[in-house]
C-alpha cells in the first residue's frame, strides 16, 4: 500500500467518511446496498460520521479536499483525478467502490454526459485510489492489476422475514430485476412458458421493464403476474408474493462480476432460490440445501418441477437459504464495526478537525441536471441551472454540453470556457470544449486547450489522443487536404 505522510496522532472519535455518487436512484437496491445501508450502519458508531452526496451537488472542490476518508462509488469523471492526487500531497486516503466489470458492461453510461472513454478513466482513478471496495473476490481478481490494495465487503440484508405455512395447491415462480437481465431471461423463456401452461396451479410472476415483461406476454393472464419496475421496497414488497424465485445469468465476464442480492433477497424473505451454476452463486451456500443450481433451461425445469411436486423439499431449502443469510449475511454492529476497523487501518494518524456543513459545496445542481440530460430542450432547462449555481462550473459545463447536443457549437464555446475558468483542472471541461473548438474549426484555441489539460494530465490517455487528432488536422490542411472534423461531436 502506497505510504502517506503522518500529520499528528489520530483520535479515534473524529472519524469522518464522505461517499461520492452520482445520478443514481436513492430507491434502487444499488444505491441502498452498496451507499445507504454502510452509511447508516458506520455511522450507528459512537465515533464515526458517514455522509453521502451526489457529485454533482458537490461544486465546492475544497470540500472534496478536505474530507478525511473519500469513497468514490463507481465513479468515471476525469475531474476527481487533480482531486485524489491533491488529498494525497494533503495525507488523506481515497477508496474506490468497484460495483461491476465495467470492462465488459456495454450499457454503462457515463454519469456527467461527458464524451469521455469512461474505461480508461475509471482504470486511471482505480489506479490513483488507496484502496478498491467491492463486493466479490471474482471483481478483485480482474481489477487487482490496477490497485495493490482490495477490501471485500459483501452485501448484507437488514432482516430475515419469517412466512406462514405455503398450501401445496398453487405455486408461484417469480424474478424481478432491470432491463439488462433481457439476455438472460430470454434463454430460458420458451421452456418456462411451456412449463408454467402445462400445471393449473402454476403461475409466473414478472417484475421488470417493458421489454422483459414483453417476452412473457404468450401466458394467459391467469397464469402470468406482472408488476412494473418499483424500488426495493417494491421489489421485497413483490417477492411476498412467490414462491421460488429463479436467477438466470448468461456466462459472460460481465455476469461472472455481478452481486450475490437476487440470493440474498430470495433467501431473506423465505423463497426457494434456484440460481445458475455461475458467477456469484457458485459458492455463496450449499447446493441442494440452501439453493438449487442449473446449467441449462432444460435443468431449471426439472429443479421447478422437482419443488412443485415436493412441498416438503420447497420449505427445507427456504427454510435453509433464511437461516443461512441469517448467519452470514445480516447487518449488525459487528460487522460494522469490523468495516470501521479495516477503514481505521486505512486512515492516516492525524488529528480530524473536519466539520460537515450541510449546506457547503451542497446544491440541488443534480435535481436540474439529470432531468434535463433526458429531455429534448436540454439546453434550456441547464440554462436554467446556471441562472440557480452561477458560481458552480458544472452548471456552465452541462449547459455547455447541452448546446452541443443540440449542434450550437458556436454558442456552447461560452459556457465551457467560463466552466474552464471557474474550474482551470476541470478535465471534462477541458475535452468537450476541445472537441467543440475543433467541430467549430478553431484549430489554435483547440491545442492551446488541449496543451492546457495535457498540463494537469500529462500522460491521460484521452487528451493526448485528442492532440495527436489535432495535429493531423492541422497537417492535412497544411498539405491541402480537405477533412473534417463533425464525426467528433
Amino acid at each position: 500500500m502506497r505510504s502517506l505522510k503522518t500529520i499528528a496522532p489520530f483520535h479515534p472519535s473524529l472519524m469522518f467518511i464522505l461517499q461520492l455518487y452520482s445520478g443514481q436512484n436513492t430507491s434502487t437496491g444499488d444505491f441502498i446496498y452498496r451507499i445507504a445501508r454502510p452509511a447508516e450502519g458506520l455511522s450507528s458508531i459512537d465515533d464515526i460520521t458517514v455522509k453521502n452526496l451526489d457529485l454533482l451537488n458537490a461544486g465546492n472542490k475544497q470540500l472534496l479536499l478536505n474530507v478525511p476518508l473519500l469513497i468514490l462509488h463507481h465513479l468515471s469523471d476525469p475531474d476527481l483525478l487533480p482531486v485524489i492526487k491533491e488529498r494525497r500531497n494533503q495525507g488523506f486516503r481515497t477508496i474506490y467502490e468497484l460495483a461491476d466489470n465495467f470492462r465488459f458492461s456495454q450499457s454503462h453510461k457515463t454519469q456527467n454526459g461527458s464524451a469521455s472513454d469512461y474505461p480508461v478513466i475509471m482504470e486511471e482513478i482505480i489506479r490513483r485510489c488507496d484502496a478498491v471496495q467491492t463486493t466479490s473476490f471474482a471483481l478483485r481478481n480482474r481489477y487487482q492489476d490496477l490497485n495493490d490494495e482490495f477490501f471485500i465487503f459483501p452485501n448484507l440484508v437488514d432482516k430475515v422475514e419469517y412466512r406462514e405455512p405455503r398450501g401445496s395447491d398453487k405455486l408461484t415462480i417469480g424474478w424481478g430485476g432491470s432491463a439488462r437481465h433481457l439476455g438472460d431471461l430470454k434463454q430460458i423463456t420458451q421452456l418456462l412458458i411451456e412449463w408454467v401452461s402445462q400445471h393449473p396451479g402454476v403461475r409466473l410472476a414478472i417484475m421488470g421493464s417493458k421489454s422483459i415483461r414483453k417476452i412473457f406476454e404468450e401466458l394467459s393472464p391467469e397464469k402470468l403476474l406482472l408488476r412494473y419496475p418499483g424500488s426495493l421496497k417494491d421489489y421485497l414488497s413483490f417477492l411476498d408474493e412467490i414462491d421460488i424465485g429463479i436467477a438466470p445469468l448468461l456466462p459472460t465476464e460481465f455476469n461472472a462480476c455481478r452481486s450475490d442480492v437476487k440470493f440474498l433477497e430470495y433467501a431473506s424473505h423465505e423463497v426457494v432460490p434456484v440460481c445458475s451454476r455461475f458467477g456469484p452463486y457458485i459458492e455463496i451456500a450449499e447446493e441442494g440445501e440452501s439453493l438449487l443450481l442449473f446449467n441449462s433451461p432444460a435443468e431449471l425445469i426439472q429443479h421447478l418441477e422437482r419443488l412443485r411436486t415436493d412441498v416438503e423439499l420447497r420449505s427445507k431449502i427456504a427454510r435453509n437459504a433464511l437461516q443461512w443469510v441469517g448467519k452470514h449475511r445480516l447487518s449488525n454492529q459487528k460487522l460494522w464495526e469490523s468495516r470501521a476497523e479495516i477503514y481505521r487501518k486505512v486512515l492516516p494518524k492525524y488529528v480530524n478537525d473536519f466539520e460537515w456543513n450541510d449546506n457547503l459545496g451542497q446544491s440541488n445542481l443534480a435535481d436540474l441536471v439529470m432531468p434535463a440530460i433526458k429531455a429534448k430542450n436540454s439546453a434550456a432547462l441547464l440554462m436554467h441551472a446556471v441562472d440557480l449555481h452561477p458560481d458552480d462550473y458544472q452548471a456552465y459545463y452541462f449547459y455547455g454540453w447541452g448546446l452541443s447536443k443540440q449542434g450550437r457549437y458556436k454558442h456552447a464555446v461560452t459556457p465551457l470556457r467560463k466552466a474552464l475558468s471557474l474550474r482551470p483542472d476541470s478535465i471534462r471541461t477541458a475535452e468537450l470544449l476541445v472537441r467543440v473548438l475543433l467541430i467549430n474549426g478553431d484549430l489554435d484555441s483547440a491545442l492551446r486547450t488541449v496543451e492546457h489539460g495535457l498540463s494537469i494530465e500529462p500522460n491521460l490517455k484521452n487528451l493526448l489522443e485528442l492532440k495527436l487528432t489535432i495535429q493531423h488536422i492541422t497537417d492535412a490542411i497544411a498539405q491541402g487536404d480537405g477533412i473534417g472534423v463533425t464525426a467528433l461531436s
